[in-house]
């Protein structure tokens, strides 16, 4: 369809335009709007009626981009979110909820204005979002999702609650696997001690998949002598 642009389209034209669009674009987007027209002889004569009209608003609106633009320059956003003991939180932070929090600090924010690249912020940290606030202006801004929960202290992707669960595991399967050392060796069908298979037992019965280094001081004497 055949549309004549009221106002400056990124990637598309210049207010005054006359430009090809798909329908579903022009009628979904570009008409309700407001940025477009369709392209027939009346709307055209309208459209060079009122052009200076629309042209001095398309420049008041470039003005206060800037404007806004300037006073984000510095504002970094902190929104509280409730997380578990891992950093991940209980939900998403999404467009809507940044224009919300970014207004309730003072800095109005529409929520179509909100670009997420990377899609809803999921963890607990630094972000960064960009800001479409016209067609030629776009600003970084900087977002931390705080947890409200205090208790939850997040230390190199673990929980440090869950840091101490992860060292339990590990050492429970360390004692589970030298125990089997000290009690299977020696029975009919148990691989021999110190070798591939016998520490593949013991990497399978280990939780973590890995095993310290086993001096030979953990075999007992008769084993060690090769009896």
């Amino acid at each position: 369809m055949d549309v004549i642009l009221l106002q400056k389209v990124a990637n598309l034209g210049n207010i005054g335009d006359r430009v090809k669009v798909k329908s579903g674009f022009g009628r979904n987007f570009l008409l309700p709007q407001g940025k477009a027209t369709l392209a027939t002889p009346d709307n055209v004569k309208r459209f060079e009626a009122r052009r200076a009209e629309l042209e001095k608003a398309a420049h008041e609106h470039l003005s206060s981009a800037g404007e806004r633009a300037a006073a984000l320059k510095e504002f970094k956003l902190v929104i509280p979110s409730k997380a578990g003991t891992e950093g991940k939180l209980f939900g998403s932070i999404g467009t809507a909820d940044i224009a919300e929090a970014a207004t309730k600090a003072g800095i109005k924010i529409e929520r179509s204005e909100v670009r997420m690249p990377n899609g809803a912020l999921r963890t607990i940290g630094d972000h960064s979002v960009v800001l479409h606030l016209h067609a030629d202006i776009d600003v970084p801004l900087a977002v931390t999702s705080s947890p409200k929960n205090k208790s939850v202290q997040v230390t190199r992707g673990r929980s440090r609650q869950g840091a101490s669960r992860f060292r339990l595991i590990v050492a429970g399967g360390c004692a589970a696997a030298a125990t089997f050392d000290r009690s299977g060796a020696g029975r009919p069908g148990r691989p021999a001690p110190g070798s591939a298979a016998w520490d593949n037992v013991r990497r399978r019965r280990h939780p973590g998949r890995f095993l310290p280094p086993r001096p030979q001081a953990d075999f007992p004497s008769h084993w060690r002598a090769g009896r």
